[in-house]
């Protein structure tokens, strides 16, 4: 059994609460129900330290600077969710790339966010479905998602391009409601839901799916699926070369339909509800200190070509001017 305390860099007090705290509050809760592992108060009591956030700035900077971190750096630990990271500190991912992904270090994680935690109910197996698959989200974000959407024929595409992060990042519970509203009745509907590759190479509908008990189909060659799971037990893996084939691969799975659905939204109850996540998190803390983090000047530095590259400097760049702006206006 591990000691974990979860801990947060994030302000606080803001209207995007929701969204930016909601990992930390998810794990918080969700160390109420662990059974392998322990919720703990004070850090210095603790096996591990789960920065439950990406922090406020490139590259970690708030978490780097916290002087919990600083402290107990050793032990420290990131959940993170962001589009493009570069895992500099040990932890899970949610979107890193292939290429970046190293079990002894960066492992894939998962998306959560608290606002949506009992809001969807497992949907009836039995119920009739209208269409053989349909997608919710962003189109805008990646030419995968356009490709999809020229692509669809008869199946329906909700695009929510413009309206997800506005919504969530100032607390618009209508708009969120409308949007959960719309998802649900689609998925009711679909035998298959997509999950594209958005501006990172995971998606959190993949998890809002398994959560509604339809199967997942997984479009992004970039990902790699978190470990200790059959994911080919309950979601399809289509590549983004195939899209044109999309409703001849997906009617070839329509045998085992029920089957996948009762399986995926197990899997989402065991390891990525409120009542699992946080030990199955411990589990991946304890394989991650079995070797990387021992290691962690020299993984640091492997990060290095790609901190140097075109695009991250500009990202740093970006996100210096922006929080300096403030003070330059005064």
């Amino acid at each position: 059994m591990a000691k974990i305390s979860i801990q947060t860099a994030q302000p606080r007090g803001l209207p995007s609460d929701d969204w930016n705290l909601g990992p930390y509050r998810f794990f918080k809760q969700g160390g109420e129900h662990a059974r392998r592992h322990a919720l703990v108060e004070d850090p210095a009591e603790a096996d591990f330290i789960l920065f439950a956030d990406s922090g406020v700035g490139p590259h970690f900077e708030s978490i780097r600077k916290h002087p919990i971190y600083k402290e107990w750096k050793q032990k420290s630990l990131v959940f993170c969710r962001d589009d493009y990271p570069v895992p500099i500190i040990p932890g899970l991912y949610a979107s890193v790339q292939r290429k970046w992904h190293n079990p002894d270090w960066a492992r894939t994680g998962f998306f959560v966010h608290d606002t949506w935690v009992g809001a969807l109910e497992e949907l009836d197996h039995s119920a009739r479905r209208r269409y053989l698959y349909n997608f919710c989200g962003s189109c805008s974000n990646h030419s995968v998602r356009l490709r999809i959407r020229r692509k669809s024929g008869s199946n329906p595409i909700f695009d929510t391009s413009g309206m997800v992060i506005p919504a969530y990042t100032t607390g618009n519970s209508f708009i969120i409601d409308a949007l959960r509203e719309a998802f649900v009745a689609y998925s009711l509907e679909s035998s298959f839901v997509l999950c594209p590759r958005g501006r990172g190479c995971g998606s959190i509908r993949l998890f809002e799916v398994m959560e509604v008990g339809r199967v997942p189909v997984i479009i992004s060659d970039d990902w790699v699926p978190p470990l200790g799971i059959d994911w080919d037990s309950f979601s399809i893996r289509i590549a983004e070369q195939d899209i044109d084939q999309l409703e001849e691969i997906l009617e070839g799975y329509l045998p085992r339909l029920h089957e996948m659905e009762v399986t995926a939204r197990r899997v989402w109850e065991s390891h990525f509800s409120i009542h699992g996540a946080f030990d199955y998190v411990g589990d991946q803390l304890v394989e991650l200190a079995k070797s990387g983090m021992s290691s962690m000047v020299s993984n640091q530095l492997r990060q290095v070509p790609r901190l140097a590259s075109p695009f991250q400097v500009g990202k740093y760049a970006r996100a210096k001017l922006k929080s300096r702006r403030p003070r330059l206006e005064k």
